[in-house]
């Protein structure tokens, strides 16, 4: 069969293992577009199996698609290159495009630096390959098309990122893309999201300059859910950056949650100054069983170098709040934010210790295009190896990125360090 686009999603580079084997719910969204306006499309899944580009071969359809679409992220952006190049062999008639968090705010450089990519997707981009097909493939005839970045008669033409549509305007996310039986063998937890965009704006993050703050109805959001549980999922992580960004949000769903006899348990990310005695015991009466809570780091000063609005000095009586209701929480810290000391990271090991939060993960400091710390380093006092990092083959082995107080090798050592003093 020929198809009209082919999405590829890579593995991890080094089949690195992250906490949770997710789909891309941006490749599922855009098939889900060309599935209501008549495009053919087909997912090659390289993620969940572990598959290699030597093994692409056999799952390849023959034809040539007209488009390839390939999902990049910071995990196998390497190999999303790699693939790239592969399929531009494979395909000489096809347009070869790439989307990711990433490379939504490089793709000058990678247009430039790649030559076998045609075109990169910019943030919110549902509707734009539906329209790149709707001017027969033809690049040139895209001016009008916001999100996208291309080559055309010899430059680099970049029509910059616009949002005039809701989601709710959006047709409901093909979960079918992907081999749910294959994702739900490998945790009965799937992802869901009903939001897009993030009310803060933390310095470190890209996720409010890759899209404002949008929000789906509930009744579009759980006829979602309701396709992920007839296909056995019972447990899902909703990815909004914070899902109960206010108090009315989550009544909301809470609401409609009671009132049509759900029982899924839930967990999702929450800010820390969010958390109160009565937004808890609502969230455990309706499902949720778990929190994310990006703490980052426990100083003040730091907080405030890179916007990050909490309030430090009561973290251990929000804490206290969700083990009062028995609310699981994972906590996520930053080893090497800017301004933070060893003082600091041994402060921080200690009372990680003392709360002993469900799970914890200590990331070593990266910096991420489209933020602040990635255009002003020398503002945050962000030194670096290597500030293209994710195109190195050795980022996930050492840090590249430290800052004028703590060198490559202690953030490497304490995070190690953090991470065997919370379990001792």
């Amino acid at each position: 069969m020929k198809y009209d686009v082919l999405f590829v999603h890579p593995q991890n580079y080094g089949n690195l293992q992250t906490y949770l084997k997710l789909p891309s719910l941006e490749l599922c969204q855009i098939s889900a577009v060309l599935n209501q306006n008549g495009y053919s499309n087909k997912l090659v899944d390289c993620f969940i199996d572990g598959h290699d580009i030597q093994e692409l071969d056999n799952m390849l359809p023959i034809e040539s698609p007209r488009i390839v679409l390939i999902y990049c992220s910071e995990y196998n952006h390497i190999n999303a290159l790699h693939t790239a190049y592969y399929l531009a062999q494979r395909y000489p008639n096809a347009l070869i495009g790439i989307l990711g968090m990433i490379v939504t705010f490089i793709p000058e450089y990678l247009l430039k630096r790649y030559p076998f990519i045609d075109f990169v997707l910019l943030g919110n981009a549902d509707y734009v390959i539906k329209d790149i097909l709707e001017r027969d493939n033809k690049l040139s005839c895209c001016q009008d098309i916001k999100n996208i970045c291309y080559k055309c008669g010899g430059k680099i033409i970049n029509n910059g990122m616009n949002y005039n549509y809701s989601l709710n305007d959006l047709p409901t996310s093909n979960r079918e893309l992907y081999d749910l039986k294959k994702y739900h063998f490998h945790s009965p937890e799937a992802i869901v999201r009903s939001s897009r965009g993030c009310p803060s704006h933390c310095a470190f993050c890209n996720k409010t300059a890759y899209s404002p703050l949008m929000v789906e109805s509930m009744k579009n959001f759980f006829s979602e859910i309701d396709i992920l549980i007839k296909n056995g999922f019972n447990q899902f992580f909703f990815a909004d950056d914070t899902f109960a960004f206010t108090y009315y949000r989550l009544l909301e769903f809470c609401d409609y949650y009671r009132n049509h006899n759900y029982s899924f348990r839930w967990t999702s990310n929450l800010r820390l100054n969010d958390i109160t005695d009565e937004l808890i015991s609502k969230m455990k009466e309706n499902g949720a069983y778990r929190v994310f809570i990006g703490i980052e780091t426990l100083n003040h000063k730091s907080c405030e170098l890179v916007d990050k609005t909490q309030n430090i000095l009561d973290l251990e009586s929000r804490i206290d709040i969700l083990k009062k209701h028995k609310m699981e929480f994972h906590a996520s810290l930053i080893v090497g934010n800017p301004g933070d000391t060893i003082e600091d990271l041994e402060h921080t090991s200690k009372f990680i210790r003392k709360i002993q939060p469900t799970l914890a993960t200590f990331n070593t400091i990266k910096v991420y295009p489209g933020t602040p710390l990635y255009d002003n380093p020398d503002q945050y006092g962000i030194l670096a190896e290597d500030m293209m990092w994710f195109e190195n083959p050795d980022w996930n082995k050492r840090p590249m990125i430290y800052t004028k107080d703590l060198s490559p090798e202690q953030i490497a050592f304490y995070s190690k360090k953090m991470m065997v003093d919370m379990l001792i």
